[in-house]
């Protein structure tokens, strides 16, 4: 994490501590760091970039892909003048091949330009080859181009923390978010009700306002997740096999209470995807046979890839909401709990999290359990339910959580829904 005063300089040391400033996203790349297509397209007076010339050249920062530990970075620059157009793109080459291969990221525009890229999603979801050489581009549309960019920087984020804004925060008022979120959280009853035999139970309302006691421990699940529960097809990425993943874990716990326990599984990338109602209930009906009325519980391990500004924005402005009446209306009798995520923000979170209110759902954070120790490992060998193996090469897939993350997730679960 970077470390600077009031007046945003670098320190080491400060005289006191509560005025240092925390970023969670410092500098990496800087306008001095780019470079161009071609040897006379870009000027640099200062901070202020310039770029020249026909359809196709370009200034790139050069991603140390695999430095970023938590794969995901931010470009941001002030666009002062433009002419011709420009866009920016993450270019490479494809995997299994030398053919170059590019991925439009936005267009630029006359102001303030900021693009989170999300490192890991495009070593997993598309052709790109993370493992070589990656850039994110600036790149002119037509002849007679020219772009004017004040400040251009590759930030990575360092840090998620609900007590330190995108804008820094300086560690005094960090401290004191933090003393007056332990000062409002409260103990005391844990939701659950107890029957005479011990079997606990939660109490829930229906969509037809009726009270429905749900078993704390399930008869039948349905886990809706992305790559941490599919990634390796049967399994999640990065776990080493089968019987190292959360949803491994999490349903041999539940069988040990109750043997004639049943789950299944459903992929939800493309949910994760939908910026609109429509596209969310497009990929809601690709689901919706596996959300029977006889589920006791739901898993939605989600929102990982929900990564750009318009998926953020329907995510915030009613799509997490959309989906948890969705569940709870198919399957009345079942606990709705979110657990989220590997990858994620605060902005996120606190979407989920309200959305979980909103509708009597349940929410799980395991945002934090995302440390080096935890993650996957480039080297590291994947065995398949067939006995074939591969070599995890793509620091993509590394950052996914390796077996020491799948159980914390997995013991985070358990912990919660009160199983474990």
């Amino acid at each position: 994490m970077a470390i600077y005063d009031v007046s945003g300089g670098e320190i080491t040391s400060v005289d006191n501590a509560a005025k240092l400033k925390l970023y969670p996203w410092p500098v990496i790349l800087g306008a001095a760091d780019l470079t161009t297509s071609a040897a006379d397209a870009g000027t640099l007076q200062g901070d202020v970039f310039t770029l020249s010339g026909g359809a196709g050249v370009y200034a790139a920062f050069d991603v140390p892909v695999s430095e970023v530990e938590s794969q995901m970075v931010r470009f941001r620059a002030g666009c002062t003048a433009l002419t011709g157009g420009a866009k920016l793109v993450i270019a490479g080459v494809k995997k299994n091949s030398t053919e170059s291969a590019a991925v439009d990221l936005c267009t630029l525009g006359v102001g303030s330009v900021e693009q989170d890229i999300d490192l890991a999603w495009y070593d997993v979801y598309s052709t790109l080859d993370m493992a070589k050489a990656v850039s994110v581009r600036i790149v002119l549309n037509a002849a007679g181009s020219s772009v004017t960019l004040n400040a251009p920087e590759l930030c990575e984020k360092v840090m998620d923390c609900a007590y330190v804004d995108e804008g820094g925060a300086t560690l005094g008022k960090a401290l004191e978010n933090v003393q007056t979120a332990i000062q409002s959280a409260s103990g005391g009853f844990d939701g659950q009700f107890t029957a005479p035999d011990g079997s606990k139970y939660i109490l829930q309302v229906s969509a037809a306002g009726e009270a429905v006691f749900t078993p704390v421990v399930p008869s039948k699940a349905l886990f809706i997740g992305n790559s941490l529960l599919v990634g390796f097809g049967q399994f999640g990425m990065c776990a080493s096999n089968a019987q190292s993943d959360y949803y491994y874990h999490v349903t041999q716990a539940i069988t040990a209470k109750n043997a004639s326990f049943t789950a299944a599984k459903a992929g939800g990338t493309a949910i994760e995807a939908a910026t609109d109602d429509d596209t969310l209930d497009t990929a809601y009906n690709n689901i919706a046979s596996k959300v029977t009325n006889d589920l006791d519980l739901i898993i939605v391990q989600l929102s990982d890839n929900t990564n750009s500004t318009e998926k953020i924005a329907y995510l915030k402005n009613g799509g997490a909401k959309r989906l948890l009446s969705k569940l709870r209306t198919a399957a009345p009798h079942a606990r709705v709990v979110w657990a989220a995520a590997w990858y994620t923000s605060t902005e996120r979170l606190d979407a989920i999290q309200a959305a979980c209110a909103a509708t009597g759902c349940e929410f799980i954070p395991f945002n934090d359990l995302n440390t080096a120790e935890n993650r996957g490992a480039i080297g590291n060998t994947i065995t398949y339910p067939d006995g074939n193996t591969s070599t995890v090469e793509a620091s993509g897939v590394a950052s996914h959580p390796g077996d020491a993350g799948m159980l914390a997730i997995a013991n985070r679960m358990l912990e919660k829904l009160g199983i474990g």
